[in-house]
């Protein structure tokens, strides 16, 4: 899942310009998820849903015919979240979430937007007025510069960004299932806009491993030892269907 952050002053356009990324992501077949990240709390005041978090429910859900929403009194990881819910997201635009390591736009009105707190190597891209462009090219000098109206433009750099990662992750086995002789060859058909993703067939397996909700960072060795372990595992189990592409396992309890 390819993520970006869209920040910015209040006022600066951020909602605006991710519901027309989104719609042209969609469009092109793309999944999407979004998150809205917000210093102050959800504002759903005077409902059943605060009355019920009020009483010290840790986990409200909201359900009716048409939509649900979960509301957590915790802290939770955005990227996790979205990995139970059985949908496999390609793109993950957050409104926000300026301090993240996550690669961000910036929308810039004036000289004062671009004099923000952030981690300058994240941002990738600036949305600016033309008179703009040589301050914001002195301060982020790695940054695409863009214009507000190049929507058009914005998405077509950040769908290339997204196809760029989508081919780092493709292997090297040349086995010819995708319709290409080589693995090299599906990743150029890729990034000219010859062909589909999702042809690659080699099982392309990630693991993650979270202790108390706090991601593990896995070397290539111990990542494909515990695979090899619980692919080992699933195999003794009836009731396992083939193909199957997620798994995920809990264990709840105190370490000794």
């Amino acid at each position: 899942m390819y993520t970006t952050c869209i920040i910015g002053s209040k006022n600066a356009g951020k909602t605006y310009l991710a519901e027309q990324l989104i719609k042209r992501f969609t469009r092109d077949g793309i999944r999407v998820a979004a998150v809205k990240s917000s210093r102050h709390p959800l504002d759903v005041p005077h409902t059943d849903t605060e009355r019920l978090a009020k009483a010290g429910a840790q986990l409200v859900v909201f359900e009716s015919s048409k939509e649900t929403a979960l509301f957590i009194k915790s802290k939770a990881e955005p990227r996790r979240l979205f990995s139970k819910f059985g949908t496999d997201f390609e793109i993950l635009l957050v409104e926000g979430m300026k301090r993240s390591e996550y690669p961000k736009i910036l929308l810039a009105k004036d000289s004062r937007d671009l004099n923000i707190d952030v981690d300058r190597p994240t941002v990738e891209m600036i949305v600016c007025p033309r008179k703009l462009r040589s301050e914001a090219k002195r301060k982020f000098p790695l940054a695409v510069l863009r214009e507000r109206g190049e929507i058009d433009k914005i998405y077509s750099t950040l769908k290339k960004k997204y196809l760029q990662q989508y081919v780092r992750e493709l292997p090297e086995k040349d086995c010819g299932a995708c319709g290409y002789k080589t693995c090299a060859a599906y990743r150029r058909a890729i990034l000219k806009g010859e062909t589909k993703l999702g042809k690659c067939s080699v099982d392309r397996w990630r693991v993650k491993v979270y202790v108390d909700d706090s991601l593990v960072r896995l070397s290539p060795y111990p990542e494909s030892v515990a695979q090899q372990m619980i692919g080992a595992f699933l195999s003794t189990l009836h009731g396992v269907r083939k193909g199957y592409r997620k798994v995920e396992i809990y264990l709840h309890g105190r370490s000794r």
